[in-house]
C-alpha cells in the first residue's frame, strides 16, 4: 500500500512536474507508518511529562457506611447498697448506647515523597530515554522513508529524460532515414 502510494505521486509527478519538496509532503500526509511513528514517540513523550507529577503529594480520600443489626450498647447492673443508717438504696440498670446502627467513616490520607532513595529520578530518567529513543525511531523513519522517495523520485526523473533522449533519438534516426 505504501509503495503503491509513492509510487502514484511520484508517478503524478512525472506529468505535474512536483517538486522534491511537495512530493515530500504528500508522502509526509499519506504514509501510515510515519504517522504510527510519530504518534509513539508524541504518546512517550506525554507519559515522560506525566511522571514529573510523582514529586508531588498523593492525596488518598475515602470512606464507608455500615449499617448494624442493634445499635452498639452496653447495660450495666449497679447492686443493691445498703448504707448503715440510711437504709438500702435499690439497685438500677443502666443502659449506655456506645454506638448509633449507622455508621460513616470517612479518612484523607496525604502521602508526600520526602526521600525515595532516587526512585523519581530513575523513573524520569528512563522516560527521558523512552522519549529519546522514540524520535530517534521516528527520524530514522523519515530518513528510511526519505531516501525512498529520493531514489524514486529521481529514477523517475532519469526516467523521464532518457525517454525523452530516445524519442529525439528515435526522430533524428527517422529523419536521417528520409533525407
Amino acid at each position: 500500500m505504501r509503495k503503491l502510494a509513492i509510487f502514484v505521486i511520484l508517478l503524478t509527478g512525472l506529468y505535474a512536474n512536483i517538486s522534491i519538496n511537495e512530493a515530500w509532503q504528500k508522502v509526509l500526509k499519506v504514509d501510515e507508518e510515519l504517522k504510527a511513528s510519530e504518534a509513539e514517540a508524541l504518546h512517550v513523550e506525554k507519559l515522560k511529562e506525566s511522571k514529573k507529577s510523582l514529586y508531588l503529594p498523593e492525596i488518598n480520600i475515602g470512606g464507608s457506611y455500615t449499617r448494624m443489626q442493634m445499635p452498639l450498647a452496653i447495660d450495666t447492673h449497679i447492686p443493691d447498697i445498703t448504707i448503715p443508717g440510711l437504709g438500702t438504696l435499690p439497685g438500677q440498670t443502666l443502659h449506655t448506647e456506645l454506638q448509633d446502627q449507622d455508621v460513616f467513616i470517612a479518612n484523607l490520607s496525604l502521602f508526600y515523597p520526602l526521600y525515595t532513595g532516587g526512585k523519581i529520578d530513575a523513573a524520569n530518567d528512563a522516560y527521558e530515554a523512552k522519549s529519546n529513543e522514540a524520535k530517534a525511531k521516528h527520524r530514522l523513519n523519515e530518513d528510511k522513508k526519505f531516501l525512498k522517495l529520493i531514489k524514486i523520485y529521481y529514477g523517475v526523473i532519469i526516467a523521464k529524460e532518457v525517454y525523452n533522449t530516445r524519442i529525439q533519438a528515435q526522430n533524428a534516426l527517422l529523419h536521417h532515414y528520409e533525407n
